[in-house]
């Protein structure tokens, strides 16, 4: 699996989910490179970050592990995905409401 690039990846993606992306998207093999994307994603955050493109890029390259959580971004011939930027700063407010007292157990 250490020399498997994310073309081979998303090969095996589409075989074992074959059936939802064509009823979902009307996605064909042919079409499967060009109308799908894998990005990292922080599942704390409930955010999408890095968006990986280059197929041919093996996964050990990339340092995928075994704690490394995709999403597979799906689009139709005439959408276009959402744009990527890095240098997006994700931020989580908190409100704080000096008035309540803390309790602890």
């Amino acid at each position: 699996m250490k020399t498997w690039t994310l073309e081979d990846l998303l090969g095996v993606i589409y075989a074992d989910f074959h059936e939802e992306l064509s009823h979902a998207r009307g996605l064909s093999p042919d079409k499967l490179l060009a109308n799908t994307r894998l990005r990292g994603y922080d599942e704390k955050k409930k955010a999408k970050l890095t968006v990986f493109s280059d197929y041919n890029q093996s996964l050990h390259r990339l340092r995928f592990n075994f704690s490394t959580t995709l999403v597979l971004e799906t689009k139709s011939d005439e959408e276009a995905f959402e744009a990527y930027d890095p240098d997006w700063l994700f931020l989580k407010a908190i409100k704080f409401d000096s008035n309540i007292d803390e309790k602890t157990d």
